[in-house]
């Protein structure tokens, strides 16, 4: 924008540190013109130009802090702002179509993005709880066929092709101290059985 376009009392679009060919943005903010400084530097034969500002917000135009320094030559008495006329974009009244337009279309792409999400979690959520009442039905058919409930360490289910990954796994210390136990007993337990059969082949 050009510096002699900028005037005190108006308000205007300004992105901290513009780049050479960015335009108006969200990340723009509404700067409110209080004077044009004109300042020629050591070394630099020709003037420039900052301009003394105040941050308002956006839509309201009510007065805001402006936080950190980005973009920022100076912090001014009285709560205003030095920065660079550079940075300047085009008059506020300019863009605040643009400006409204591009936030509808932020809050939009936001709700889609949230609603995408929550599709995901209940999918995630349908096929846990049909994971889950697969591994109960097994394990209550393990128990209903004499397994002990304690004798399972656990039972996995793993990817869609879970078929592949699946697996039961017994804990073999539980299972020994409950054999040792029934033989303790004086049950004849699966152990003796088989001793018993492989004495008698010999």
């Amino acid at each position: 924008m050009n510096a002699q376009s900028i005037w005190a009392g108006n308000d205007y679009a300004f992105i901290p540190n513009r780049g050479r060919s960015e335009r108006f943005s969200l990340s723009a903010h509404r700067v409110r013109v209080r004077r044009v400084l004109k300042e020629t530097r050591t070394g630099n034969a020709k003037a420039t130009t900052f301009v003394e500002v105040s941050f308002v917000d956006n839509a309201t135009g009510e007065p805001i802090t402006y936080e950190g320094w980005r973009g920022i030559v100076d912090r001014l008495e009285g709560g205003t702002y030095k920065v660079r006329a550079y940075d300047f974009v085009d008059y506020w009244e300019n863009v605040h179509d643009q400006y409204m337009h591009l936030i509808k279309k932020q809050d939009q792409e936001r709700h889609e993005r949230e609603e995408r999400e929550r599709a995901a979690q209940e999918e995630r959520n349908r096929v846990a709880a049909e994971r889950q009442q697969k591994l109960d039905q097994v394990k209550s058919y393990l128990i209903q066929k004499g397994v002990e409930p304690e004798w399972i360490d656990s039972i996995q289910l793993d990817g869609h092709g879970y078929y592949d990954k699946a697996g039961i796994k017994l804990s073999f210390r539980r299972v020994e101290t409950s054999m040792l136990e029934e033989r303790e007993r004086g049950s004849r337990s699966l152990y003796d059985v088989a001793k018993s059969s492989e004495q008698s082949r010999d």
